[in-house]
C-alpha cells in the first residue's frame, strides 16, 4: 500500500469526509478508501473515527 495515499486518506477521514468524497478527491475507488481506513484502524488499534482525530490532534 502506498504510504502517502494512506496518510492522505487518514487526513481526509479525520476531517469527517466520507469514503465516496475522498475517493473522488484522490482519484481512487471507494472500496480502496474503505480498505485503507480499515487498515489504519487495525494498525492503530482503534475502532472509531473520533479516536483517529484524537491521535492526529486535528
Amino acid at each position: 500500500m502506498d504510504y502517502l495515499l494512506e496518510r492522505e486518506v487518514a487526513y481526509h477521514w479525520s476531517l469527517r469526509r466520507g469514503a465516496l468524497q475522498i475517493s473522488n478527491d484522490l482519484n481512487v475507488k471507494e472500496g480502496t478508501v474503505r480498505n485503507i481506513v480499515k487498515s489504519i484502524y487495525s494498525k492503530m488499534n482503534i475502532s472509531e473515527r473520533w479516536e483517529l482525530i484524537e491521535i492526529l490532534k486535528l
